[in-house]
């Protein structure tokens, strides 16, 4: 058979001696076939150069590939509007391919809405996932569901570290910990006190705040200064603003504290306590630049903060579960963003080019 100008999937099955859903089935990943029709297929394909029209099929599809993306609600400023302001960059440049993106919400403080909204998720069946572990168990539960099914899952913002995920675009939580604190270490005198803040809330910790502690803690470990430091651990009620002052007050008022630190996106409320207290001398780091905490590190009340960008990682994490679907291009499976470490001389400068 004479070769044409541009070979189509017909043409490689029969200069294969195979029917084309076989080249179908080898060109997508879907099902088995033969090891020997399989190399036939993917040779010819490599020596014409072969490359599907991805344009066409993508109008051909009657109805469009669904990404649910499931997400912490938020409010306006709050963290997790960066996240979700890359995801929809990202549906929109791939709007002309047919792809829709819907989005599941759940209460980032209850383990047992990241569940319903997991089980809704799963009955929507969609063509790929991408989601947030917060509560670790439970993401880790739906990511081997979904790979029982064949959807591909990504997580953002931490990794669960588990087998079924399909990629992963964050920050390396643990290490993020452990730069954390070399910088409140850096120059600060030993046998002072730092403040470790932990916040309560029903289902503990966030699988991301842990992450963090413990490459903390390692660094503080493995350069043998656990005993040059004394810690002290503070727990503050997200419902009891009275109490946490005053207890903020009292233990600053009866140690030596000269740095603290909050594992989380709401370090601007240990800032507010304080400038509510009129305490000033403390190096106090935290993380993300939500909106709520570019105020404390320009009044000089935070005096770090470990950015992570977020709206990256949305944008990413899709676009990685688009060029699976639709050009079955091969995804880096641990994309880590860089730990950007911003004070308040360098914010604006930095918030300026992410805009």
């Amino acid at each position: 058979m004479q070769t044409p100008k541009k070979i189509r999937i017909t043409d490689i099955a029969f200069m294969a001696g195979v029917s084309p859903g076989t080249v179908d089935r080898v060109l997508h990943h879907r099902g088995q076939v033969a090891e020997e029709s399989r190399k036939k297929i993917m040779s010819i394909v490599e020596k014409y150069h072969y490359r599907p029209n991805i344009f066409a099929r993508s109008l051909a599809r009657r109805e469009p590939l669904r990404i649910v993306a499931l997400l912490p609600q938020h409010q306006t400023g709050e963290y997790w509007e960066a996240p979700e302001k890359g995801i929809l960059r990202a549906e929109a440049e791939m709007h002309n391919y047919n792809i829709a993106v819907e989005k599941l919400y759940f209460n980032q403080f209850d383990a047992k809405s990241f569940a319903n909204a997991a089980e809704m998720l799963l009955k929507s069946k969609p063509d790929a996932a991408l989601l947030a572990p917060t509560f670790r168990n439970e993401a880790v539960s739906l990511m081997q569901q979904l790979c029982e099914r064949n959807i591909p899952g990504v997580y953002i913002d931490s990794n669960a570290a588990d087998d079924y995920y399909f990629s992963y675009f964050g920050q390396n939580s643990y290490q993020s910990g452990y730069v954390a604190a070399q910088l409140l270490q850096n120059g600060l005198p030993q046998g002072t006190e730092i403040l470790v803040v932990h916040t309560l809330h029903i289902d503990g910790i966030s699988n991301q705040t842990q992450r963090r502690e413990e490459g903390f803690t390692a660094y503080f470990t493995q350069n043998k200064l656990t005993d040059h430091y004394h810690f002290v651990h503070v727990k503050l009620s997200v419902d009891d603003h009275r109490s946490n002052v005053v207890e903020i007050g009292k233990i600053v008022a009866q140690s030596r504290i000269s740095a603290a630190i909050v594992f989380h996106s709401r370090v601007h409320y240990l800032a507010d306590i304080f400038k509510q207290l009129k305490i000033n001398h403390i190096r106090l780091i935290g993380y993300d630049l939500s909106g709520d905490n570019v105020p404390g590190l320009k009044e000089g009340l935070i005096s770090f903060l470990i950015a992570q960008r977020p709206e990256d990682q949305g944008y990413q994490g899709i676009m990685a579960l688009c060029n699976w679907l639709i050009f079955n291009n091969e995804v880096k499976r641990i994309n880590y963003v860089p730990i950007d470490i911003l004070t308040k001389s360098n914010v604006d400068d930095y918030i300026n080019y992410n805009n």
